[in-house]
């Protein structure tokens, strides 16, 4: 079992649960700190495609700087939908060896601080955000067995999120899970109860993978993709695309559900999420 020291107390890896897109995925826990399970997520520096090309470089950390933004927000919502979050993790040097030498790496941080070495400090460290460890399998788009009222969580979860100033930007099946109804945690006690959801039965859907989303609350994140404001046209079309792609992926249930809020009589073709 591999011990990271990063966060200033012990994080022990248990398993790789593979990669998601934009970081590689762990189960951790942290005994020291009593927390039996988590998700670390490690994020990957961006693809570089031409580093003499300075206008296309991307800030190194876009996409963890946006699902940490995504978490922050959301997290004042304080709802049973989304992961909760736990922590950021700067990766220190040592770690990063640890990781490699362990083969739990499938990209080396090295080339890319080797083709950007003009533009950022030799030893830019990897980033990581610790995360609520939920059971369940991801969805798919297979009709599930409670389609409707897993349906109804759907529309809730998007309409919390675009309430707190968030666009997914990166809706699809696998990046939804299905809690099982009866499904326990640590001391046996109820995955539905322990997460202050009502006491009726069903599974429960939980909305998770951020790296894609936007957020409209200006911050001041340098090389950041600025986000825009909540009233304009551009903020507004992407919540009506979104909003289109979320009936879209329900309606292959073929179940009715009252619809999403349109925001925008246009979609901008330009504008995507």
């Amino acid at each position: 079992m591999l011990r990271l020291k990063s966060a200033g107390f012990g994080i022990d890896i248990l398993s790789s649960i593979g990669g998601a897109g934009h970081s590689l995925v762990f189960e951790v826990s942290a005994p020291e700190t009593g927390l039996q399970k988590a998700i670390l997520k490690i994020f990957r520096f961006p693809v570089v495609k031409d580093p003499n090309n300075l206008h296309n470089e991307l800030d190194p950390y876009i996409y963890f700087d946006r699902e940490e933004r995504a978490y922050s927000y959301l997290s004042k919502a304080n709802s049973p939908l989304f992961p909760r979050f736990i922590r950021s993790v700067v990766i220190s040097s040592e770690d990063e060896a640890a990781l490699l030498e362990a083969k739990l790496l499938s990209f080396r941080p090295a080339s890319y601080r080797r083709k950007l070495r003009t533009l950022y400090p030799a030893d830019l460290p990897l980033k990581a955000l610790m995360v609520e460890f939920i059971p369940g399998p991801r969805l798919s788009s297979k009709t599930p067995s409670q389609a409707p009222e897993l349906g109804r969580q759907l529309l809730k979860a998007i309409e919390i999120m675009h309430d707190c100033g968030v666009v997914w930007g990166d809706a699809k099946w696998r990046n939804i899970l299905v809690i099982p109804d009866g499904t326990e945690r640590y001391g046996g006690v109820l995955i539905n109860q322990v997460r202050g959801l009502d006491s009726t039965s069903g599974d429960r859907l939980v909305v998770l993978d951020f790296s894609n989303s936007h957020c409209w609350i200006p911050q001041n994140f340098a090389g950041a993709d600025v986000p825009c404001p909540k009233e304009s046209a551009q903020w507004q079309a992407m919540i009506k695309q979104e909003n289109l792609i979320i009936e879209g992926m329900i309606s292959k249930w073929a179940i009715i559900l009252v619809p999403l809020e349109v925001v925008s009589t246009e979609q901008d073709p330009n504008i995507t999420i």
